[in-house]
């Protein structure tokens, strides 16, 4: 009894060991809680998994294959560390805020970690922000080309992203063939991502198509509309890509499907002869809009006798058949599309507002080009040929015709400067015989020197004098003419002090002395009297010299 009674105590003792070694193999990591009260094993966390400082088992993001002391004990290390040389070692990534971390990593307890509950990842890792953030590696063991990317063949069909895209659906998997779920239907094999059979029978035609491979009746062909694998029979289409019902649709009359499988009319169209058509008015035509539909036109407002006809006068440009016939001779000055009617031109190369530009009104021969006597100076074609040259005495936009200057400087009045009628050669010379004596230049040269014997505005030529003062009329005496009181200069007269002479006179400049004359009537000059005693007219003043 007592042996049996032992036996008993001691089975009881190893069966409790058994089961405290059980419940303490998925320890906590060092600072990371004790016990984990989100745990839902006992208190402990699972595999792969460690207990976080707020107290939630979470996945580890980066294995490490060698006994890990003071870590999960299970070849991953926790959040903080990462793997190096086969050992988890604390991250040197220190940071106070976000911004200290190298996105997309955040602070999380100082450390830079992937997400929130990442961890630290390792070499050839990438970090990947979504369900909170986790390490990934990016190779051949996991067929993972970037965060949540497979290798083109590969899926991730159990959602797990820390196994990688586990499944090869280019492979022969027959219950995820070509995607994941796609199971091949009974008696098919799946080949390199396709279900199919190539065991068709003699009557049966072997179809590949939709990644799918099909075994058809050749006598059901006919019935299904097909012709070939394919090429379906006019009218019809296989629009759901399933061989097995061949062309299902006929396309003619199928609301859904009008004259291509992607073409749905509108609520208020039918399908017929494969175009979607409204219920147009009796006032209306039903015209093609394109090759799958038709609208309804007004031909009074669209200009149009009939769908394919224009209204006498008008053209259809744009080839849109919902604006009609948009383009009328009258309004846009054409005869056809591309031509305009006399006197004008599409200068602007739209032929959708025609021919805008009349270039008679703008003097224009062309849309860049002018009429004799007309030129564009502003370089603006839009008001044509502005400038009238004849008008303003120009020869180009900046030059003047001769005998014309431009003496303000603005050609915006032309050459306004009649040069030949104010003696001028110039806008600031005077021809030869002419000069600006009073300064100003808007009444030209107006001094005819050879006309008033001036040498200049202030001299005159030899032989004449300015003897009143007065230039405005020139040098107006001959000094050397006949002229008695300015006779070889101005204010010289020829009186030779001899009161008693008569005829005294200028003769080229030179004064010549007269005769002598009595006084016995007694006949003297002025200011001259008789001398009784001598009979002889005497001076009572001295005559100028």
């Amino acid at each position: 009894m007592k042996l049996k009674l032992r036996s008993i105590i001691i089975l009881l003792c190893v069966f409790a060991l058994a089961l405290s070694c059980e419940l303490q193999m998925p320890v906590t990591v060092e600072g990371a809680g004790e016990p984990c009260a989100g745990a839902q094993d006992f208190g402990f966390c699972k595999r792969h998994e460690y207990c976080s400082q707020d107290g939630f088992c979470i996945k580890a993001g980066d294995f490490c294959e060698e006994s890990l002391k003071n870590h999960n004990g299970f070849g991953y290390c926790m959040a903080g560390y990462a793997c190096t040389n086969g050992e988890c070692q604390l991250a040197v990534s220190t940071c106070s805020s976000d911004l200290d971390c190298e996105k997309p990593l955040n602070c999380v307890n100082e450390i830079c970690v992937c997400g929130q509950k990442g961890g630290v990842c390792g070499d050839n890792q990438i970090c990947c922000l979504q369900n909170g953030g986790y390490c990934t590696s990016l190779s051949a063991q996991t067929n993972i080309d970037a965060c949540e990317v497979c290798t083109p063949g590969y899926a991730n069909c159990n959602g797990d992203w820390l196994d990688g895209c586990e499944i090869h659906v280019w492979g022969d998997d027959k219950k995820n063939c070509g995607d994941c779920g796609q199971q091949c239907p009974e008696g098919e094999f799946c080949n390199a991502g396709v279900c199919g059979s190539n065991n068709c029978h003699e009557d049966e035609i072997h179809c590949f198509r939709n990644n799918r491979s099909y075994c058809i009746a050749k006598n059901l062909m006919p019935f299904i509309g097909l012709l070939s694998c394919d090429e379906c029979v006019a009218g019809f289409a296989n629009c759901n890509e399933d061989m097995r019902d061949g062309c299902e649709i006929y396309l003619l009359e199928n609301d859904l499907h009008c004259g291509v499988c992607s073409n749905q009319c509108a609520p208020a169209s039918t399908c017929i002869d494969g175009k979607c058509t409204p219920n147009c008015s009796d006032n209306q035509l039903t015209c093609d809009l394109d090759s799958f539909s038709r609208i309804c036109i007004n031909p009074s407002q669209a200009n149009m006798s009939d769908c394919e006809t224009c209204a006498s006068r008008y053209y259809d440009c744009n080839n849109d058949i919902r604006d009609g016939c948009e383009i009328s001779e009258a309004n846009h000055h054409v005869t056809s599309c591309t031509n305009c009617v006399s006197g004008w031109a599409n200068c602007d190369g739209n032929w959708a507002n025609g021919c805008e530009v009349n270039l008679s009104s703008l003097h224009l021969t062309g849309c860049t080009s002018c009429v004799s006597g007309r030129a564009n100076c502003d370089g603006n074609w839009a008001n044509g040929c502005e400038v009238d040259l004849n008008a303003r005495k120009m020869a180009s936009c900046n030059s003047c015709v001769t005998g014309w200057g431009n003496c303000d400087g603005s050609w915006a009045n032309g050459c306004e400067v009649n040069l030949s009628s104010l003696g001028m050669t110039g806008c600031t010379s005077c021809t030869t015989g002419r000069a600006n004596c009073d300064g100003s230049w808007a009444n030209g040269c107006e001094v005819d020197l050879n006309a008033r014997k001036m040498a200049s505005c202030n001299s005159c030529v030899a032989g004449w004098g300015n003897c009143d003062g007065n230039w405005a009329n020139g040098c107006e005496i001959h000094l050397m003419g006949n002229d008695y009181y300015n006779c070889g200069a101005c204010g010289r007269n020829c009186n030779d002090n001899n009161a008693c002479t008569q005829g005294d006179k200028c003769v080229s400049g030179s004064c010549v002395a007269g005769t002598l004359k009595t006084c016995t009537n007694p006949v003297c000059r002025k200011n001259a009297r008789c001398n009784p005693s001598t009979g002889a007219c005497i001076s009572d003043v001295v005559a100028d010299g």
